[in-house]
């Protein structure tokens, strides 16, 4: 019976070679859909974060509040947003990003921009020398609210 002999060596490398290669391709992809759900939650952040501070802005104008746009662009945009993810870290100085948690939003109030930190970067491209992605608040067009941008080109495949 054949199903009850001992393998041989020869037909343990060659089932032992199968799993590590079907191991291999499985663990790359994980890892690309995982750097591909960290890419989403940024963009998703950047979102909410553009929606919080548009809609507390025009909740003011409604309300009558006095709304000085330009003083707006030297602040905080999650304090703007009126929104704090689990994943910020608060206001740091620009060469402090090094020491930081990766995977975390911060604040540098010297630039004003806002930083995230990405955990997997396989995938992304920046001209920043610590791989983090910067955003400033500006004024748009239309100087009627504030939108999020890049302050450095990149790519995140």
């Amino acid at each position: 019976m054949y199903w009850r002999r001992p393998l041989t060596r020869m037909e343990m490398a060659l089932s032992a070679a199968v799993v590590a290669v079907v191991m291999a391709v499985f663990l790359g992809r994980l890892l690309d859909y995982m750097e591909l759900a960290e890419r989403s939650n940024m963009e998703t952040t950047v979102s909410y974060i553009n929606s919080g501070i548009n809609t507390g802005l025009a909740y003011d104008m409604l309300e009558g509040r006095p709304v000085n746009i330009a003083a707006g662009l030297k602040r905080n945009p999650f304090e703007l947003a009126r929104m704090s993810p689990v994943n910020f870290l608060g206001e740091v100085s620009g060469r402090d990003l090094a020491s930081l948690e990766k995977g975390s939003w911060t604040y540098d109030r010297m630039s004003n921009e806002l930083i995230y930190l990405p955990k997997l970067r396989r995938g992304l491209h920046t001209e920043d020398p610590y791989g983090a992605i910067r955003f400033r608040l500006v004024q748009a067009k239309n100087k009627s609210h504030y939108m999020l941008v890049p302050t450095s080109a990149y790519t995140w495949e």
